[in-house]
């Protein structure tokens, strides 16, 4: 048998390479914001090919786009606490730079029926983060299916409706929740996996996770530290009046709104990781949160994150 090292192997995804920024999207590398053929980019790491996606736009986000994406994250929800939002926003930002960044913080969608949660992934998430290479999976959708899925990439990862009512979901949930926390950690986590021929596939996982459920399946500290838990309320009798209105806003929500943001997320990189840094000793310093340093690194990336927005 033979073990191959797979922690230079890249995918689609936003990387850092030796102090470049490298936007892999499938069929071509964007080196600090210039095109650059596979065989003309010198690196350590190896950039396989992959099936394309859309990637960067021509330009960024407009002030009215940023404005227009804020205002519907903001207020067409009951957030249940006025943070929800922002922490949304920022895993929007941080998940398209999963590759790029020595940490990926997570997010997990909390409330009752017809709170909405579903709706944030659908008709937020899930068209900003397509032009990435973004994944949206069912709670059907298994830890290894999602291993073989991702392969080398670095990139989103959205699931939804991940219950646990019973034995079977419970230890698939609780799978998704060991993988995911390697996943945040660190460079990411290596999985070996056997095949029937004898050798052996590893995939070095480097995603950042939204989850939304009715109960949240986290229960150790060392996920409740990785991950944002972020409760939604019933919406309010104003909210569901605006339904038709919301609708309507929902269809201006595009991919194409998600390749602006991911050139200006790319653009701002070093910006996000520098007011990550400090957020992270402010909310360390602040007494009134009383939080670890984990805890404040999760907090403090998502909350650089959500500053995009602003």
């Amino acid at each position: 048998s033979s073990v191959y090292d797979p922690s230079g192997m890249r995918a689609v995804g936003v990387w850092n390479d030796e102090g470049r920024t490298v936007v892999h999207t499938g069929g071509r590398l964007i080196v600090d914001g210039v095109d650059t053929p596979f065989a003309h980019h010198e690196s350590e790491a190896l950039y396989v090919k992959q099936p394309r996606v859309k990637g960067p736009a021509e330009v960024e986000l407009t002030a009215e786009e940023t404005a227009f994406l804020q205002e519907l994250i903001l207020h067409r929800w009951n957030w249940a606490e006025r943070s929800g939002p922002y922490f949304v926003m920022g895993w929007l930002v941080t998940s398209m730079l999963s590759g790029a960044l020595d940490w990926r913080p997570n997010i997990w969608l909390t409330g009752p029926t017809e709170a909405g949660k579903s709706s944030v992934l659908d008709e937020i998430l899930k068209p900003l983060i397509t032009p990435v290479g973004g994944r949206l999976f069912s709670s059907e959708t298994t830890a290894a299916g999602i291993r073989q899925d991702l392969g080398h990439s670095a990139v989103p990862v959205v699931i939804d409706e991940l219950e646990s009512d019973d034995d079977k979901q419970r230890r698939r949930t609780d799978d998704i929740i060991v993988m995911m926390r390697g996943s945040s950690s660190g460079s990411g986590a290596v999985v070996a996996k056997g095949t029937t021929s004898g050798t052996s596939i590893s995939y070095l996982l480097r995603s950042s996770f939204a989850m939304a459920s009715i109960n949240v399946g986290l229960d150790k500290a060392q996920d409740l530290n990785r991950t944002k838990v972020i409760a939604l309320n019933p919406l309010t009798a104003h909210q569901r009046s605006q339904e038709a209105e919301t609708v309507e806003l929902w269809e201006k929500v595009t991919p194409e709104l998600g390749r602006k943001l991911l050139t200006k997320v790319v653009r701002l990189l070093p910006v996000i990781e520098h007011n990550a840094k400090q957020l992270k000793t402010a909310i360390i310093k602040s007494d009134s949160l009383n939080c670890g340093a984990r805890i404040a690194k999760v907090d403090g990336l998502l909350l650089a994150g959500s500053l995009v927005f602003s």
